[in-house]
Order: structure tokens, then C-alpha cells, then sequence
């Protein structure tokens, strides 16, 4: 009988109804909990996004010249940070390539991301050194949705070292007026130095050596470590001649059939070093040819410096041009390939004038591994080199295809930012429904309420 009472239309009873209200209440709070965690993670993904795209923009622009013609890896850390400095040093403020970085001040491109301090570490150079590295660090942090959380972008630069120390020409100088002209200094140590006068005054020649006498020499430049200077090319005259046993001559050769002849020691009457003008060609491009130096065969040499240096590459050299990416994807192929420091044994192969500084690269046999065409062993020695310049090509190959994956990524991030949008909509629908039914149930229940307290009201 109270079951029939507290009937509706529908045949519901009371208890069933107020538990399916708590079952829709809590429903709507799961949904809309869930509804905020997809809003959060998608704005975490697309700031952390925007810091990749940053940090990359950071180092092509680093890259770039400025109005002046200098890298704005030198001007921009020069004018933030200060010239010649030598270790850790913080910049309120860093300007590249059009972008203010400020310290307490939010991330370019990330709002949510504000810059706590702005930092160069990690400066490196040694003595004599023009090259070094320092890395940009920005600590920052995240106040997106009053989640804080602090952590270090560090973007990795070479830079140009300007910095005077020991064992470097510091000055070069001329003093008119007294008969010397273009004094070098040359720094030994911390007061003494040592002099190189070149004498325009009486003979023209210039003796470095115990021998004062200009009379006794042969060559326009004489160096004599000890005795008389004599000459076994007896009347020849030579451009550089060091003393007996001992000698580079430039100028004709014993035989007298070589233009210019650069000779060691003598042993069993054979040079133990000869630049021959059959092998080695050197011309004036104004007149001749552009080519400045043109040699026959391998140069092996330590450590080469160059203004510039361009590959033959032109197109009508080559044939069977294939595309890198044919055979599988170049990125994988780079994840077998160490990038190592290392030392080189300098003292078990003096013969190849090893330095001794601590040094970055790759190994031979394992580039071979990998990209074979890369790897060329010495036909003397039997060693590997590898040509570093023609990893430019893989690179390039390589940044192409993260290029396509982060496309790939952003299509599929839209499409599920497009996913979660629908679900908002489905959502916000059913919540409606569910809110309808509610109002529809409170009615409901009212309306019981109404005829229980009329029963009771009678029965009284």
C-alpha cells in the first residue's frame, strides 16, 4: 500500500528516483573532470610545441648575419652579455634576430611560460684558442593553470673567442725615424719578450744567428744556430737558406733543374723533402688561371684553415643520382652513429702531428657502418677518415624528414583537437538531457511530496 502511494506515473518509487538524481549528479562531475583534463593536456602539447619551434627559430637565427655583417651569435651575445668574458654571466635581457628574450618577462610565442633568468655557460677556451662554445640557458617557468613548474632550455652555440693570452702576437708596429721598420712583438711569458727587427739600413739581407757577418751569406734570409754559415751550393743565391747540413733552400735545386726546389737534409744524395714544380702548381690567377693551388694526389695534412672551401659538385660530373631516402629512413640510420669526445694518441703516432686538446667527432668504422660512402682508408696506412663535409647532405635529408613528422604530428593534433571538441558538444548535450530529467524528476517528486502531505492531512 506505501509502495503504491509513493507510485508516480511511471512506477518509479521514491528511493529509485532520489538514487538515479546522485547517479546523474555524479555523472556530471566525472564528465566535466574529464572535460577539463583533455583541455589541460592538449595546452601542455601545444606548449611544448611552441618551445621546440622557439628554440629551433633561436639557433637559425643565431646562425643569420646582421646589418653589419656579423654573426648575431657574436653581436647579439656581446651586446647582452659583454666582450671577452671568460665564464658564467647573467643578461637581463637578450635580443636576436628581432626577439626580445627579457628576464620576468613571459616567453615569446608561450605566454604561459615566463623567463626567470637568462644565462651563458659553459664558456670553453684554452690558450692560443679562437674557437669556443657557450650555451644560452633560460630558466623558466610554467604558470598555466596555477601548475608551477621550473626547468632549463639550453640552445648550444660555437661562437669566435677574443681573448689575449700568452704565446700570441699582441702587437705588430712600426717605429719611423730610426732605421727599423715593423717590430713584432711575441709574447713569452708575463714581462719578457722576444724581437724580430727587420733592418731596411746597409746589405739587404737579414741574419737570425750568432753570425753578424752579411758578407758570409748566401741567402737573403740566413739562420745560423752555431759556427760559420757555409753552403755546399757554392755562388747559388737563395731566398731562405738555414745553415750547413741543415738547409731549406728556396731557389734552384742541385741540379739546377727545378724552377723552385724545397729540400731536407741531404741523404745519399736524395732530398728528403721535395716540392716539385711537375706535382705541385701554383699560378697567379690574374694572369693565367684561377687556380691557386692544383695537386696531383692525396694531401695529408693535420690541421688545414681556409677562408672558404667548396666541393666539385656540379651536375654534369655525376651520374646514377639517387635520392638518400631510397633506401630507408636516414633519421633511423643516424641513431647508429655516436657523436663522441675523445683524445687522439698523439704520442704512440708523432709522426702525425696529433693535437693534444680534447676533441669532438666520429668514428671511422662506425660511420662506415652506416653510410660507407663516407669512410675512405689511407692506400699507405691503411687509417680511415671521414669526409664530415658530406654530412651535410644526410642532415638536410634528415631535418626533411622531421619537418614531415612534425607536420604529421600537428594534422594529427588538430584532428584531435577537433576529436575533443565534438566530445565537448556530445558532452554539453547529454549534460542538458540529463539536467531536463532532473527538473523533470524534481517535479516529479514535489508532486509526491503534494499528495503524501494531502493522505496525511486527511487521515488527521
Amino acid at each position: 500500500m506505501f509502495k503504491k502511494i509513493l507510485g508516480n506515473s511511471h512506477g518509479v518509487t521514491l528511493i529509485e528516483t532520489v538514487a538515479a538524481m546522485g547517479i546523474s549528479v555524479v555523472l556530471a562531475a566525472g564528465v566535466m573532470r574529464l572535460n577539463q583534463n583533455a583541455s589541460k593536456g592538449m595546452a601542455r602539447i601545444t606548449a611544448k610545441s611552441n618551445l621546440l619551434d622557439f628554440k629551433n627559430d633561436m639557433r637559425r637565427k643565431l646562425g643569420q648575419l646582421d646589418g653589419a655583417g656579423s654573426p648575431l651569435c657574436t653581436s647579439a651575445l656581446n651586446t647582452a652579455f659583454g666582450v671577452d668574458a671568460t665564464g658564467n654571466e647573467t643578461a637581463a635581457s637578450l635580443t636576436i634576430g628581432g626577439t626580445v628574450i627579457t628576464a620576468g618577462q613571459p616567453l615569446p610565442t608561450a605566454e604561459a611560460i615566463r623567463v626567470e633568468s637568462i644565462t651563458r655557460s659553459a664558456f670553453v677556451s684554452s690558450a692560443g684558442a679562437t674557437q669556443g662554445r657557450c650555451d644560452i640557458v633560460l630558466e623558466l617557468t610554467n604558470e598555466r593553470d596555477g601548475q608551477i613548474g621550473s626547468y632549463n632550455m639550453t640552445i648550444p652555440i660555437s661562437c669566435t673567442v677574443n681573448n689575449t693570452t700568452d704565446n700570441e702576437v699582441v702587437r705588430c708596429s712600426s717605429a719611423d725615424g730610426i732605421g727599423n721598420e715593423g717590430l713584432g712583438e711575441l709574447m713569452t711569458d708575463g714581462s719578457a719578450r722576444d724581437h724580430m727587427i727587420f733592418d731596411t739600413a746597409g746589405a739587404d739581407f737579414m741574419t737570425i744567428g750568432p753570425n753578424p757577418d752579411m758578407n758570409s751569406t748566401t741567402g737573403a734570409l740566413t739562420i745560423v744556430t752555431s759556427g760559420s754559415n757555409s753552403s755546399t751550393i757554392v755562388g747559388s743565391r737563395n731566398a731562405l737558406d738555414l745553415e750547413y747540413n741543415d738547409a731549406i733552400l728556396w731557389g734552384p735545386n742541385l741540379d739546377g733543374t727545378d724552377f723552385v726546389g724545397i729540400y731536407g737534409d741531404l741523404d745519399a744524395g736524395k732530398g728528403r723533402l721535395n716540392l716539385d714544380a711537375e706535382i705541385v702548381r701554383i699560378e697567379n690567377p690574374v694572369t693565367s688561371s684561377e687556380t691557386t693551388l692544383d695537386v696531383e694526389g692525396q694531401i695529408n695534412a693535420t690541421t688545414v684553415y681556409s677562408s672558404a672551401y667548396y666541393y666539385s659538385s656540379d651536375k654534369n660530373f655525376k651520374k646514377e643520382i639517387n635520392d638518400l631516402g631510397i633506401d630507408g629512413s636516414v633519421s633511423d640510420k643516424l641513431e647508429n652513429i655516436r657523436g663522441v669526445t675523445y683524445f687522439m694518441r698523439k704520442d704512440e703516432f708523432p709522426e702525425m702531428g696529433f693535437s693534444d686538446r680534447k676533441q669532438i667527432g666520429l668514428i671511422a668504422q662506425e660511420v662506415e657502418e652506416v653510410f660507407p660512402e663516407l669512410v675512405q682508408a689511407n692506400p699507405i696506412s691503411g687509417y680511415k677518415s671521414v669526409a664530415y663535409g658530406n654530412f651535410v647532405a644526410i642532415l638536410i635529408e634528415a631535418f626533411k624528414e622531421q619537418r614531415e613528422e612534425i607536420r604529421e604530428n600537428r594534422e594529427m593534433l588538430a584532428y584531435l583537437q577537433g576529436q575533443a571538441n565534438m566530445k565537448d558538444y556530445e558532452q554539453d548535450a547529454r549534460i542538458e538531457a540529463l539536467e531536463r530529467e532532473n527538473e523533470m524528476l524534481r517535479d516529479e517528486l514535489d508532486e509526491l511530496r503534494r499528495k503524501v502531505d494531502m493522505i496525511l492531512y486527511k487521515e488527521e
